[in-house]
Parts: C-alpha cells; sequence; structure tokens
C-alpha cells in the first residue's frame, strides 16, 4: 500500500508515484499541488536533497529483493511530505525485469549453487556450475557490489544481525543475470558466528557497536548494535543525543561543519554494561 504523510498539514505539496524504468534504473520524482515555489527532492540511499526530479537508482539497490519500499521525500518551503515506492511490485525481485510466470529471469544456462561459507571467518565464495565460459562478476547486495571476485567476506554487523536471514546471490554471465537465497541463519544460526547447539540456544553474547547507519544530507544518525542478552539498549554520543532507547538521532549542524568535530563517540549500554565505537564522521561524508 502506497502511503503518503504530509509533514505539515498547510502544505498543499503532494508526492505522487515516481516514474521509474526498471532497466535504466531512472528515478523521477513527481509532485502535484505547493505553492509554486522551488521543491527539493531526497531518498535515502539515492540521493540527498536535490533540486533535480530525475536520480538513478544503485545497480545494487536495485537488485537487491529484500529492498521493497524506497522512501520518497519532497519539501517546498520548509514543508515536507514523504511517500513510498514499492520497486517490487513494478520490477519483480531481481530489479531488473519482472520475472515471468516461471520466475525466469534469463535464458542463461549459468546457475548458482550453495556458496561456501565459513561462520567463523565470515568468507563466503560463490559457487557456479554451466555457463558459456566468458567471465563470470558476482553481487550480493551488503557483501558486494558487482566483482569477478569468488571470494568475499559478510560484514560483522550484517552476520551478526539475526533479522537478516536470507543473503541473496546474484551472478551475471554475457549480460543474463542468476539468482539465489543463501539462508545465513540456516547454516550459523541466530548470531552468525557458531551454529546453535542441541536444544537452538544460542546463548547470550556481549554486547558491541558496529558501525552506525549515517545519511551525510539528513544529518539522520542510526546507532547499530549486535549481540547482547535480549534487554533494552540505549544509546548516547555526546553533542548528539543523551541516554535514549531511541536507536536514530540527528546530528547537530555545528557538529557536521566544525573541522575539529572529525569523529563522533558512540556509546551503548545493556543491562548496566557499557560499549563504544568511534565513528569518523568527516571520512563517510567527504
Amino acid at each position: 500500500m502506497t502511503i503518503a504523510t504530509t509533514v505539515n498539514a498547510q502544505s498543499t505539496l503532494a508526492l505522487l508515484d515516481p516514474s521509474y524504468d526498471c532497466n535504466t534504473r531512472q528515478l523521477t520524482f513527481r509532485t502535484s499541488g505547493g505553492d509554486g515555489s522551488s521543491v527539493e527532492y531526497m531518498a535515502p540511499g539515492v540521493t540527498g536533497w536535490t533540486t533535480k526530479a530525475a536520480n538513478v537508482l544503485d545497480a545494487s539497490t536495485a537488485a537487491d529483493g529484500s529492498v521493497t519500499v524506497i522512501k520518497l521525500f519532497a519539501r517546498q518551503g520548509g514543508n515536507v511530505v514523504s511517500r513510498d515506492f514499492n520497486i517490487r511490485q513494478l520490477c519483480g525481485s531481481t530489479g531488473v525485469v519482472p520475472p515471468n510466470k516461471t520466475g525466469d529471469i534469463g535464458s542463461t544456462d549459468i546457475t548458482l549453487a550453495d556458496p561456501s561459507y565459513d561462520c567463523n571467518t565470515r568468507q563466503l565464495v560463490f559457487r557456479t556450475s554451466g555457463g558459456n565460459g566468458s567471465t563470470v562478476e558476482y553481487m550480493a547486495p551488503g557483501v558486494t557490489g558487482w566483482t569477478t571476485n569468488a571470494t568475499n567476506v559478510v560484514d560483522a554487523g550484517t552476520a551478526a544481525d539475526g533479522s537478516v536471514t536470507v543473503i541473496k546471490l546474484f551472478a551475471r554471465q554475457s549480460g543474463k543475470i542468476v539468482s539465489r537465497d543463501f539462508n545465513i541463519r540456516q547454516l550459523c544460526g541466530s548470531t552468525g558466528v557458531v551454529p546453535p547447539n542441541k536444544t537452538g540456544d544460542t546463548g547470550s553474547t556481549n554486547l558491541t557497536l558496529v558501525a552506525p547507519s549515517y545519511n551525510c544530507s539528513t544529518r539522520q544518525l542510526t546507532f547499530q548494535t549486535s549481540g547482547g542478552n535480549g534487554s533494552t539498549v540505549e544509546y548516547m554520543a555526546p553533542g548528539v543525543t543523551g541516554w535514549t532507547t531511541n536507536a536514530t538521532s540527528t546530528v547537530d549542524a555545528a557538529t557536521v561543519t566544525d573541522p575539529s568535530a572529525s569523529a563522533l563517540m558512540l556509546f551503548a549500554r545493556q543491562s548496566g554494561k557499557v560499549v563504544s565505537y568511534k565513528f569518523n564522521l568527516k571520512d563517510t561524508c567527504k
């Protein structure tokens, strides 16, 4: 279902469904209403705030079947409106062309087999069979962009995130793409490090802070953790937020522009135990 939300009820500006080409990945924002002044557009993972309505979606995002909805924003005179765009309804699970009735995404005879994966080192090796003998490229959203290197390493945060059940694997040869779902939890348990014991109990692990999610345009910072005992986690970053259970905060504009503030110290605590992570803001938003 597409939802439009107006932050300021006095605004008559509205976002319509965008124009999107599944093959070129061009996304064009469309609006109605407004007061006639300049409109800016933004979509996390696509573009920061810009007056350019036409943008191009990253190939890995378009191909990531787990990314169902892209959040679109428009602002005019300080009023912000948003809309959800369901890319899968339009372009299917591959994000390139809608799958046909049999689910076939290409006529190539290359196939992806189950990968080789080490739960402890997080090394993932793509494996294929068939094909025409030409170069094969591999891709897994959140692991690697298109590369001819079959051996890659899954990020520690992804491996430890129990909510990430399936990693989508892709291979392409001579323009034809095949895909396969790899269920990392079936192999490595909910911690993504070692398989669960016979009772299915993976045990509690130490809470750790991993690299946060940060949007350079909106200055929105989202704390991200792995492990822990399942109880409430609180977050804090001096100059950003005091202790709070809300993982998402906004970095002050003055902090972002301060050349001396190159890094933010992030803290998380659970059951009285505190962990920290140094986040280099300047390197992220060069």
